[in-house]
């Protein structure tokens, strides 16, 4: 409701302040909240990532698709949502950390950054 579109609201002014710090000159695309499988279905056709720590430790790969860097919420992910995801995406870990819910779309987007440089368009879902 209310509470969640001025979250949405507070993410944007975040996004448009760190990419205007770094020099960015596309910002990354923060999309309003929906259900797993909405964004399951809107990023279909996407190389999709999902960082979570239980998994594997690896890396983002090249690709002409667009990148999509899911993380969880505080708290992790639920069982069946990782179960759900793990069918569509490829689970990640930043190694033996664990970030703040904060922390961890800025880390997703730098990595898929440094592997997009060669155009392919980057979002972060959250």
């Amino acid at each position: 409701g209310e509470r969640l579109d001025k979250r949405l609201q507070h993410w944007r002014r975040v996004v448009r302040s760190a990419s205007e710090q770094s020099g960015r000159t596309r910002l990354p695309e923060l999309l309003p909240a929906v259900t797993l499988d909405e964004m399951l279905e809107a990023t279909a056709g996407m190389s999709r990532y999902v960082f979570e720590p239980s998994a594997q430790a690896g890396s983002i790969e090249a690709s002409s698709q667009p990148i999509c860097s899911i993380v969880g919420p505080e708290g992790g992910f639920e069982e069946r949502e990782l179960n759900q995801l793990a069918k569509h995406c490829k689970l990640l870990s930043f190694g033996n950390l664990v970030l703040r819910a904060e922390t961890a779309p800025v880390v997703a987007l730098t990595l898929a950054n440094s592997v997009s440089a060669r155009g392919a368009p980057t979002q972060n879902t959250r």
